[in-house]
């Protein structure tokens, strides 16, 4: 929980840290949270326009096949106007 907390704190203060999501979401993970993700939904809310989230977003969803998360990731990137090196990722 502490390093959960001490994570997110970070986090606000440094949105575009993806690896910083990563370690936060596999903590939720293992601690069975129900949206472990949440963190990259709040930093796409903070800096809506930057690709590099909504991929690494797209990726953790891809790799536990959360195929339908993924998919609204990439839809929510693109009604915002982000698609800059996120087309590839369409063809999972």
């Amino acid at each position: 929980a502490r390093a959960e907390r001490l994570l997110e704190g970070v986090l606000a203060r440094v949105p575009g840290w993806q690896e910083g999501h990563n370690t936060l979401a596999t903590l939720r993970v293992t601690t069975g949270d129900s949206d472990p993700w949440r963190s990259f939904a709040e930093a796409t809310m903070r800096t809506p326009d930057d690709p590099a989230l909504y991929r690494a977003w797209f990726q953790r969803l891809a790799a536990v096949k959360d195929w339908t998360g993924a998919q609204a990731v990439l839809a929510k990137a693109d009604r915002r106007g982000v698609t800059t090196g996120l087309a590839m990722l369409q063809l999972y």
